[in-house]
């Protein structure tokens, strides 16, 4: 009976499968390695949006109330128009990882439309 109880629990698992995998997604397990895929991800991000990421800044990894999950958080920089920024933030808004921009700061372009944008994130781990 209870092999039959871990096999029928097995089975149960495997058909949420793809739920699994967003949760992995969104709280991957460790800070540093999943940090490159999200640098990754925002390169990519922001190039098909049609920014230019020019600078990440350095990050902070700490723990949130002393648990297992660990918060990092960092600033970084693209330039480009609003309705590029727009679009950028939309795209992280749909992201299975947990992204929570913190802060947006910009300077006014000195000639064109072209903004630099100062973005800080805090995403999370375990």
């Amino acid at each position: 009976m209870y092999f039959l109880n871990i096999k029928e629990a097995k089975q149960e698992i495997e058909k949420h499968q793809e739920e699994l995998i967003k949760i992995i997604s969104a709280l991957p397990s460790d800070a540093e390695v999943s940090l490159l895929t999200l640098f990754r991800f925002l390169e990519i991000t922001s190039g098909e949006t049609g920014l230019i990421l020019t600078e990440i800044g350095p990050f902070t990894i700490s723990p949130v109330l002393e648990k297992e999950i660990k918060k990092t958080q960092f600033n970084f920089q693209v330039v480009g128009s609003y309705s590029s920024l727009l679009a950028f933030l939309s795209r992280l808004e749909k992201s299975s990882r947990i992204i929570v921009v913190e802060s947006i700061s910009f300077s006014t372009p000195e000639r064109g439309i072209l903004f630099t944008f100062d973005i800080g994130i805090k995403v999370y781990s375990y």
